[in-house]
């Protein structure tokens, strides 16, 4: 039997050895939990190696903490793999979805200005909550054009200028 998931959060029950007891009783986010075996989050109980139980402050919701795995990680991959953002405009494709949705707030966190485009008004709404200073409903509007207008880019035969300084997709 597979039991499905990777990312979780809850309370460290019992620890195995060469774990301090300390833990039991800590709260905690997990990920990987899946990873190479048959057990993961979906269970009522799982056990993962130390490291992937990390801990999650007494204000953040179990909920959240469960999220905070493969699409935080994820993004801030995404933001973050070529160094700082600060002073940058990212675009990130799908700013409602969980993974987008955490681009835009880490990219906003680093320091950068943040173009998303959504699917809907509702995620436009999301999108904005998480901080977007621009969102683009690619359903509605030309997302290259608007791109353009709102960086001051220009046709390439132009001259070229402004445009994004990293994609998130």
């Amino acid at each position: 039997m597979i039991i499905p998931h990777n990312d979780g959060a809850g309370v460290i029950e019992k620890v195995g050895d060469g774990v301090s007891p300390s833990r039991v009783g800590e709260r905690v986010w997990v990920y990987e939990a899946a990873m190479a075996k048959p057990s993961g989050t979906a269970a009522e109980l799982v056990a993962v190696p130390q490291e992937l139980a990390v801990p999650l402050p007494s204000g953040t919701s179990f909920e959240s903490g469960a999220c905070l795995g493969t699409p935080a990680m994820t993004a801030h991959r995404c933001v973050f793999s070529d160094g700082p953002v600060k002073g940058q405009t990212i675009l990130v494709s799908g700013g409602a979805g969980a993974v987008g949705n955490d681009a835009v707030q880490l990219a906003k966190w680093g320091g950068a200005r943040v173009i998303t485009t959504v699917g809907s008004q509702e995620g436009a709404a999301v999108a904005s909550r998480a901080g977007a200073d621009h969102v683009i409903n690619h359903r509605t509007e030309d997302v290259v054009q608007r791109v353009r207008e709102i960086t001051g880019a220009r046709e390439e035969e132009e001259g070229g200028g402004g445009g994004v300084d990293r994609v998130v997709e």
